[in-house]
Order: C-alpha cells, then sequence, then structure tokens
C-alpha cells in the first residue's frame, strides 16, 4: 500500500508544481546554469507544495486530490 502512495503523491508533487510554474520531475536535476534566483524561486515553491501536500496527506484525501485513477 504505501508504494502505491508514494507514486500517487510524486505524481501530485509533479502536478502541484508545474502549477506553480516550475516542471519538475521525481528527481533534482540542478545545474551550474541555473542563476541563484532560479534556485530561490523552486526552493520557495517546493516550500509551498510540500506544506500543501503534507495536509493533503494529513486529511486522507491523498487520492482524491491525485484525480481520477486512484
Amino acid at each position: 500500500q504505501l508504494g502505491d502512495d508514494a507514486k500517487i503523491a510524486q505524481r501530485l508533487y509533479v502536478r502541484k508544481m508545474q502549477e506553480h510554474g516550475i516542471l519538475v520531475s521525481s528527481i533534482f536535476y540542478l545545474m551550474l546554469a541555473h542563476q541563484e534566483q532560479h534556485i530561490n524561486i523552486l526552493l520557495k515553491t517546493l516550500e509551498l507544495v510540500l506544506s500543501e501536500m503534507n495536509h493533503v496527506i494529513e486529511s486522507g484525501r491523498l487520492r482524491e486530490e491525485a484525480g481520477s485513477g486512484y
């Protein structure tokens, strides 16, 4: 069960980051081409999204929030 929830949470994370204008995958690919301002934006957005996801998970709404198919 935990494996299924982890995959669902991963997909929700990627979707929520995209909703905030950040294209990510399940792996961080920071490169020298990323400037400090880009990294700061990423970190602020990551903090926001992880906080949102924490509320979703604690409320037991992970599958509902992830959408159809779960």
